[in-house]
């Protein structure tokens, strides 16, 4: 039930119309319920336009990144990271967030303990207008 080949999941993201900044987001699923992988995780494969700023948001969840392919900065409140193919970062909770690839191709995968605040009822999202 874990298994998503990665094919699969890059013509999936492929096929998502993009968002008015140019990200697309696939949210993995469990085929069995249409609801989150696991119960209390929620996991997403995320595709960065080249040279352009993601919509800065901000949410009361964490999430660890895992660059797949390209390259590109991020920014965490006031901090930059920037990150390379195989790299690690997280995005801890309550901070204003925005992504910046630096090439084409650039594709993070996000694990979020979003599933678990949401269920708790304390989710909360903004997005930067």
């Amino acid at each position: 039930m874990f298994r998503y080949p990665w094919e699969d999941a890059r013509r999936a993201l492929e096929a998502i119309t993009p968002a008015a900044d140019g990200s697309r987001r696939l949210r993995y699923t469990n085929p069995t319920t249409g609801g989150p992988v696991m119960s209390t995780i929620d996991c997403y494969l995320v595709a960065l336009s080249p040279a352009r700023d993601t919509a800065r948001y901000r949410v009361n969840s964490n999430s660890v990144c895992v660059v797949i392919e390209g390259e590109g900065v991020t920014r965490i409140g006031d901090n930059k990271t920037e990150w390379c193919k195989h790299d690690i970062f997280t995005l801890p909770q309550g901070n204003w967030i925005s992504h910046k690839a630096k090439s084409g191709n650039t594709k993070l995968f996000e694990v979020s303990d979003r599933e678990i605040v949401r269920k708790l009822g304390f989710l909360r999202e903004e997005i930067a207008g």
